[in-house]
């Protein structure tokens, strides 16, 4: 819609006002009537027009006739109108005095923002804050003026304690369009992350084709960890990563960016580690850089084989079909030790059992009917002893039934 309102005209000679005819014309220049002829509106003193299209960034000139009953006319040209069809630009909302924050501790919401109307240019903004994108169930909009870049207000603490909140930007240009734009939100709270979930574990790095057993390693120049479950509604920066050994000959922090959630891979390398106790820690840094308790575990490095002793032999014996073999100190070590067992009828064969796992230091096996045995007849026997650390040794017999 496009109206206007004439300028009084008085008619000084004598003539009936009411015998007055008056007239519109809009258009690109004065003058003009591209937008619009001429167009009688009788003695009113507004006119309106709703069903012209106008072009942005435009100037139109509103131009008023007025003519008496004697016939006489004056012309009156309103000053040029600027046509912005379009809202102000607001760029960016960002929580904080700067670049965009997260997580805060304090009770001061602050936002700042870029905005601008090239067109008719701003005549003034409003900002609220709210639990939501465009929310104001904190603080309602309240004017400020359209100079301003930035807002801060302080609230009650109860309003923003654990809470996520949001500043929304409303601005109005001269041409009566307004746009609003909200930040991303910042979350208060005054707490480090919760470790009531987290969980942190050694990860296997064989050196062997044994794995290892949890808490303990065989590698001395590699380790992996992982761990999962830390937690903070702010949302999470990084981990401290920090490993030493019982004796703290041996301390190495790494600090790892937060990426995902879910389970988080460390590795670290280049060591020349030497048997003994170690622990791994594992802190996480919120948003408002908050560090967390550490979580640990606690692991071995262990790189000696089983020892296998000169002095104690293999055992075996045979009863209806039915093998037992024995090995009752054959292997030692410092920690406990699992076995592989496998027993044939010839050399490295394993029609018996083949690579039967036990803790105990013997095995009980009967001999499938395929396999044909008698007395005297020779038994092929490999255990092979594994360490927590996944290194082994083995020792193979052959004993006679």
């Amino acid at each position: 819609m496009q109206s206007t309102t004439h300028k009084t005209f008085l008619l000084r000679e004598n003539v009936i006002l009411s015998q007055e005819i008056s007239f519109k014309i809009v258009g690109y220049k004065e003058g003009s009537t591209e937008i619009q002829r001429y167009i009688s509106v009788g003695l009113n003193t507004y006119a309106y027009n709703y069903n012209i299209t106008l072009a942005h960034t435009s100037q139109v000139h509103v131009t008023v006739v007025a003519t008496n009953a004697a016939g006489l006319s004056s012309i009156a040209t309103a000053e040029a109108l600027f046509i912005d069809l379009t809202p102000p630009q607001i760029e960016f909302v960002h929580d904080g005095m700067g670049y965009d924050i997260d997580s805060q501790t304090t009770d001061e919401i602050i936002a700042n923002w870029k905005v601008a109307d090239p067109e008719s240019g701003l005549s003034y903004c409003e900002w609220a804050v709210g639990y939501s994108e465009t929310g104001n169930d904190i603080q309602a909009f309240v004017r400020i003026s359209p100079g301003l870049t930035s807002a801060s207000k302080v609230f009650d603490h109860t309003l923003l304690s654990s809470r996520t909140v949001y500043v929304t930007l409303r601005c109005h240009n001269n041409a009566g369009l307004h746009s609003l734009r909200s930040s991303d939100g910042v979350t208060i709270s005054n707490s480090p992350p919760s470790t009531k979930s987290a969980q942190i574990e050694l990860v296997d790095l064989p050196v062997t084709e044994y794995p290892n057993k949890p808490y303990f390693q065989g590698n001395t120049t590699n380790m992996k960890l992982k761990w999962i479950g830390f937690e903070d509604p702010s949302g999470l920066d990084s981990y401290i990563v920090h490993v030493e050994n019982q004796e703290k000959s041996v301390s190495i922090s790494k600090t790892i960016i937060y990426e995902h959630s879910g389970i988080v891979y460390c590795l670290l390398n280049g060591f020349n580690l030497h048997d003994g106790l170690f622990s791994a820690t594992v802190a996480a840094i919120n948003s408002a850089f908050l560090t967390s308790q550490p979580v640990s575990t606690n692991f071995a490095i262990f790189t000696k084989h089983p020892i296998i002793a000169e002095t104690t032999h293999v055992e075996l014996s045979e009863k209806n079909r039915t093998l037992t073999v024995t090995w009752n100190k054959v292997f030692t070590s410092s920690f406990s030790l699992y076995y592989e067992v496998s027993v044939g009828t010839a050399l490295n064969g394993a029609d018996i059992v083949q690579w039967q796992e036990t803790t105990h230091e013997f095995l009980i096996m009967h001999v499938p009917l395929r396999v044909k045995i008698s007395k005297g007849m020779s038994i092929y026997i490999t255990i092979t002893a594994v360490c927590m650390n996944g290194l082994y040794s083995t020792k193979s017999v052959v004993l006679k039934i």
